[in-house]
C-alpha cells in the first residue's frame, strides 16, 4: 500500500491496473484520494469494501471501472452510483440479475461488460431500459450487438 500511496501522488497518473497486486483497499482509498486525475481504474480481490467504493464514489473523474473476482454486492453498485461513470466492467463478481436496474440507472453508464452470473432475460431488460447502451455478456458462443439487438450464436 506504500507504493499505492506514492503512484497517487503522480500528477498525469489517469490509468491503473491493480488485479493481482498486493494493494489492499487501503491502497484503493489512497489512489481514490490522492491521484486526482485518475479516470481508469481495474480492481480485484479483496481490494473493494465499504471503504474503497466510498472514496471512489468520491472521485470526481473516475469514469471507467474494471471489477474483476470481486465480492461485489448491490450496496456496492448503489454506492458507485455517485460517479459518474462511462465504462463499468462486472466480471466474475458475485452480481445477478438484481443488479439490473442499478445499472439502468447510471445515467453516464454507455459500456458495461457482465459475467456469467447474469441471465439473458436481466440483460434483455437492460438493453430495454437502456438502448443507448452497449452490453458485453461473458457467455460462451453468444454475443449481444446494438441497435437493433439480437441474439448471435
Amino acid at each position: 500500500d506504500a507504493a499505492a500511496v506514492a503512484i497517487a501522488k503522480l500528477p498525469k497518473l489517469h490509468c491503473l491496473d491493480v488485479p493481482g497486486t498486493r494493494v489492499t483497499s487501503a491502497g484503493i482509498v489512497a489512489l481514490a484520494t490522492g491521484a486526482h486525475n485518475l479516470q481508469s481504474l481495474a480492481l480485484d480481490g479483496n481490494q473493494v469494501d465499504a471503504a474503497s467504493v466510498e472514496a471512489l464514489a468520491s472521485h470526481a473523474r473516475l469514469s471507467e471501472l474494471y471489477l474483476y473476482g470481486t465480492n461485489v454486492t448491490v450496496d456496492t453498485l448503489r454506492a458507485l452510483t455517485k460517479v459518474r461513470l462511462r465504462e463499468l466492467t462486472l466480471i466474475g463478481t458475485g452480481l445477478t440479475d438484481a443488479a439490473i436496474p442499478i445499472l439502468a440507472a447510471l445515467p453516464a453508464l454507455r459500456r458495461v461488460s457482465l459475467g456469467r452470473e447474469f441471465t439473458g432475460s436481466a440483460v434483455e431488460s437492460l438493453l430495454a431500459l437502456r438502448p443507448d447502451m452497449t452490453v458485453y455478456w461473458d457467455r460462451p458462443r453468444v454475443s449481444i450487438s446494438r441497435r437493433p439487438w439480437r441474439w448471435s450464436v
